[in-house]
Protein backbone atom coordinates (compact mmCIF):
# COMPACT_ATOMS: atom_id res chain seq x y z
CA UNK A 1 0.00 0.00 0.00
CA UNK A 2 2.54 2.44 0.70
CA UNK A 3 4.92 1.52 -2.59
CA UNK A 4 1.44 2.43 -4.26
CA UNK A 5 1.05 5.65 -2.54
CA UNK A 6 4.56 6.25 -3.19
CA UNK A 7 4.08 5.93 -6.81
CA UNK A 8 1.05 7.49 -7.04
CA UNK A 9 2.78 10.83 -5.06
CA UNK A 10 5.84 10.66 -7.59
CA UNK A 11 3.41 10.60 -10.53
CA UNK A 12 1.63 13.13 -9.58
CA UNK A 13 4.66 15.62 -8.94
CA UNK A 14 5.83 14.50 -12.43
CA UNK A 15 2.71 15.23 -14.22
CA UNK A 16 2.61 18.74 -12.52
CA UNK A 17 6.50 19.34 -13.22
CA UNK A 18 5.79 18.28 -16.90
CA UNK A 19 2.85 20.59 -17.30
CA UNK A 20 4.58 23.59 -15.80
CA UNK A 21 7.78 22.92 -17.86
CA UNK A 22 5.34 23.46 -21.23
CA UNK A 23 5.34 26.47 -22.91
CA UNK A 24 1.82 28.64 -23.04
CA UNK A 25 1.35 27.83 -26.67
CA UNK A 26 3.56 25.85 -29.06
CA UNK A 27 4.14 28.27 -32.35
CA UNK A 28 4.08 27.17 -35.43
CA UNK A 29 7.26 26.82 -38.07
CA UNK A 30 5.80 29.52 -40.01
CA UNK A 31 5.70 31.52 -37.02
CA UNK A 32 9.33 30.77 -36.23
CA UNK A 33 10.33 31.90 -39.37
CA UNK A 34 8.38 34.98 -39.36
CA UNK A 35 9.82 36.02 -35.78
CA UNK A 36 13.37 34.78 -36.80
CA UNK A 37 13.92 36.67 -40.02
CA UNK A 38 12.28 39.97 -38.39
CA UNK A 39 14.88 39.36 -35.39
CA UNK A 40 17.93 38.76 -37.96
CA UNK A 41 16.77 42.34 -39.36
CA UNK A 42 16.77 43.81 -36.51
CA UNK A 43 19.79 42.87 -35.43
CA UNK A 44 21.46 43.79 -39.24
CA UNK A 45 20.76 47.15 -38.38
CA UNK A 46 22.12 47.47 -35.27
CA UNK A 47 25.55 46.24 -36.77
CA UNK A 48 24.92 48.60 -39.68
CA UNK A 49 24.19 51.48 -37.14
CA UNK A 50 27.24 50.68 -35.00
CA UNK A 51 29.18 50.23 -38.33
CA UNK A 52 27.62 54.00 -39.62
CA UNK A 53 29.16 55.03 -35.81
CA UNK A 54 32.98 54.18 -36.25
CA UNK A 55 32.42 51.98 -33.02
CA UNK A 56 34.85 49.19 -31.85
CA UNK A 57 35.41 46.83 -29.50
CA UNK A 58 33.73 47.69 -25.62
CA UNK A 59 31.68 50.59 -26.88
CA UNK A 60 30.57 48.06 -30.08
CA UNK A 61 29.28 45.78 -27.64
CA UNK A 62 27.99 47.77 -25.84
CA UNK A 63 26.01 49.54 -27.96
CA UNK A 64 24.78 46.42 -29.85
CA UNK A 65 23.36 44.89 -26.47
CA UNK A 66 21.09 48.11 -25.96
CA UNK A 67 20.17 48.02 -29.52
CA UNK A 68 19.27 44.53 -29.30
CA UNK A 69 16.87 44.94 -25.91
CA UNK A 70 15.47 47.57 -27.13
CA UNK A 71 11.68 47.53 -28.49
Amino acid sequence: MRRLLQAATLLLVATIAFAVAAPAHARSSGEIVVLSNIMAAKYEACRQEAKRQHLHLVARWRFLRACHKAP
